[in-house]
Order: structure tokens, then sequence, then C-alpha cells
């Protein structure tokens, strides 16, 4: 389980099959918002359950606000990314 506060991540803009989704990436993967947590502690129960099922997740606090992130299978990534300034032009990541 990893907890990381949202500045030790890279903002990304994935397409994916369900369209353009805001993400993070991370140590060289790329993750999707699952859900939003009241506390710490709730959010490292969910991913623990998670790594007991073989998922992985990681928690991001992201100004106060708990969020877990799953990762976006290899798969569905592909290998363009185009580099812009704002949230309309993050890098870009294609997803097949």
């Amino acid at each position: 389980m990893v907890i990381l506060s949202l500045s030790d991540a890279n903002p990304v803009s994935l397409l994916t099959p369900w369209g353009r989704e805001s993400g993070i990436s991370y140590q060289g993967a790329n993750f999707l918002p699952v859900q939003h947590y009241p506390s710490l502690n709730e959010a490292i129960a969910v991913c623990r359950r998670d790594l007991d099922v073989g998922l992985m997740s990681i928690v991001v606090n992201e100004n106060g606000q708990i969020r877990i992130w799953s990762p976006l299978p290899d798969e569905l990534v592909g290998p363009d990314e185009l580099v812009g300034k704002d949230q309309q032009d993050l890098p870009l990541v294609r997803a097949s």
C-alpha cells in the first residue's frame, strides 16, 4: 500500500474506452480515481482489503480529501503522450 500527497504524483489526462479522464501518473503507472473517503483510516482499511484479494491501489491525500486511486491496466494505455500546460492539455495517454 502506498500513501501519497497529490504533489507526489503527476497529473495526466487519459484517453480510455470511457472517454477522456483525469488521472495521475506515479512511478511509471497511470491511476484513475475510485472513491473519496472521510478519513485516512477508512481509506487504508479499503486498501488493505484490496491487497488481500490481490488488487493494488494507492491512497492519495488531496489537500485534506482522501481518495483511493486504482491503476489503469497497461493494455488500456497506448504509447502516445502529448505534453501541455493546463488541465485540458495535461500529458495525454491514449488507451486502446
